[in-house]
């Protein structure tokens, strides 16, 4: 009897999954405020953003790259995308964005389990949010 032992490279799964980011945007049309990026929820691949909404999501490179990640999302007849990366274990984010209508936004923040209320009303729709105002 032979015993053959053989070891199975698992992926790694990135330490942001089902967690929850607050973040400080900064536009280029002049504004700045709060918000929480909720990786993984409600299920895998969905970035929630409070005062947006829902993007689809995947990790840099061809999803081997679990520090960074890039998403893209839509409301009517606007787009937005953004990407990033995860510094500190995980711990901080930082990254940008870009609406179609050409503004440009920064963000950066910490982990933060019990993220607090977006300073944007996603209930406002596309009209009335900073994420989709005009330069």
């Amino acid at each position: 009897m032979i015993l053959v032992l053989a070891s199975v490279a698992l992926p790694a799964q990135a330490d942001h999954v089902r967690r929850t980011y607050e973040v400080i945007l900064q536009s280029s049309a002049g504004a700045t405020f709060t918000d929480c990026f909720r990786f993984d929820q409600p299920q895998s691949t969905v970035l929630t953003i409070g005062g947006l909404g829902s993007i689809l999501y995947t990790h840099g490179g061809l999803g081997n790259r679990l520090n960074r990640f890039k998403g893209v999302g839509a409301a009517g007849n606007t787009a937005i995308s953004f990407f990033g990366s995860f510094k500190r274990k995980f711990r901080r984010i930082s990254g940008e964005g870009v609406n179609n209508g050409g503004v440009a936004f920064v963000f950066s923040g910490r982990r933060r389990e019990g993220c607090g209320r977006s300073s944007v009303d996603s209930a406002s729709g596309a009209s009335g949010s900073p994420y989709f105002e005009a330069e």
